[in-house]
């Protein structure tokens, strides 16, 4: 039994000392955003807004896993209809 509850408090320690990735708020978060979806280009017209939702046209297809992750502690998560970004963190009705 022992060795299972080891391994078991090994697991939780290993999980309580993983710091959290740093999350942003308020301009410093859609800034750092913007700065992400900058590297895969610059559109003419970069966002739009519709039903409380902010769209980015920035290709999802082309952005790197680790940016993607990055992007989704932000806010933004793939818009399927349009490869592209959306949230509903900064969108207006």
């Amino acid at each position: 039994m022992s060795d299972w509850s080891d391994a078991i408090d090994a697991m939780v320690a290993d999980v309580e000392s993983r710091e959290a990735p740093e999350v942003p708020t308020g301009f410093d978060a859609l800034i750092e955003a913007f700065q992400i979806f900058r590297r895969y280009g610059n559109p003419s017209s970069p966002t739009f807004c519709q039903h409380d939702a902010l769209y980015v046209c920035v290709a999802y297809s082309t952005v790197s896993d680790e940016d993607k992750a990055r992007l989704d502690v932000l806010g933004f998560f793939e818009n399927k209809e349009d490869d592209g970004f959306m949230s509903y963190e900064w969108g207006s009705a």
